[in-house]
This record gives C-alpha cells, structure tokens and sequence, in this order.
C-alpha cells in the first residue's frame, strides 16, 4: 500500500524523498515540536477555472485540516485580489510532512485550475529554521520568508 502512494504522489510531480516522507507520517504517531505558523497565498491567474479553483480548494481544505500534527488551518478566496489565502498552525515538521502527502493532489488540481504559488511566510522556533526553509522552498513562492520565533 504505501508503495503505491508513494507512486501517486511522484506521479503527480512531487520528489520521491519527499513523497516517502509523506506516506511514513500516514501510519505513524506525528510527534509535537514546536508550533510553526504559515502564511501562504496562491495569486489566480485572470483566465483560471473559479469552479475549479473552489472545487480543489475545498479538497485542500478538507485535507489540511484531517493532517495529522495540524493545529489550526483557515483558507479563503479573495476575488478581489484574486488570491487564494491561507494560515495555518503545525506542531512539527512532521505535521508538514504529513500534510503534504495529504493535500499534493488538491494543490496539483489547485495549480491546474489556474493558481501559482506566490507567497509563504512561517514563523518557527529557531532549532528547526533551517528543514522549514529547505521544505518550503520547494514550493518556488515569488515571495519567501522563513524567520525565527522570539518565544
């Protein structure tokens, strides 16, 4: 079972490491951290599918928010600035692990509907900076920012 996950989500682009990050947190206990708070938005290009858009979105949703380690998730469109709009609280950078394995075909549908990615901020705990700047790179955000919590 785990293999054929494994191949789905490659199969929809996302690296292999990564995919079997993923399938590992579905069967195993997703340990707290630290909190990390992400916020992320997605522009929608002027000649995006909105029926689309709000279809994959309200997947993602639903996804994110059954991801294990996930604290708080809240997503929005907002048309006026045609922006899907998104915040969310993990407990660990396997909770991001997790949800990525979880949400990668929502946001493969999201990107196909017409979305790019363009903007992440995370606050996280200093200790784990830098795996949170190497997992969110990936996403190539026109706009990234990983910085450190003062508490």
């Amino acid at each position: 079972m785990a293999e054929e996950q494994i191949k789905t989500l490659v199969g929809l682009g996302l690296p292999e490491e990564q995919a079997k990050a993923s399938v590992a947190t579905y069967t195993a206990d997703v340990a707290a951290t630290h909190p990390v708070s992400c916020y992320y938005t997605h522009k929608i290009n002027a000649d995006a599918d909105m029926d689309k858009v709000k279809a994959a979105l309200k997947s993602y949703t639903e996804n994110a928010t059954k991801a294990k380690g996930k604290i708080h998730c809240s997503h929005t469109i907002n048309e006026e600035h045609r922006e899907v709009q998104c915040i969310e609280v993990m407990n660990s950078p396997s909770a991001m692990d997790n949800h990525i394995g979880n949400c990668f075909p929502s946001y493969v549908q999201m990107l196909g509907a017409g979305c790019v990615m363009e903007e992440i901020n995370a606050i996280v705990h200093e200790s784990e900076r830098e795996w949170w700047a190497k997992s969110l790179s990936a996403w190539g955000a026109k706009k990234f920012c990983v910085t450190a919590a003062l508490n």
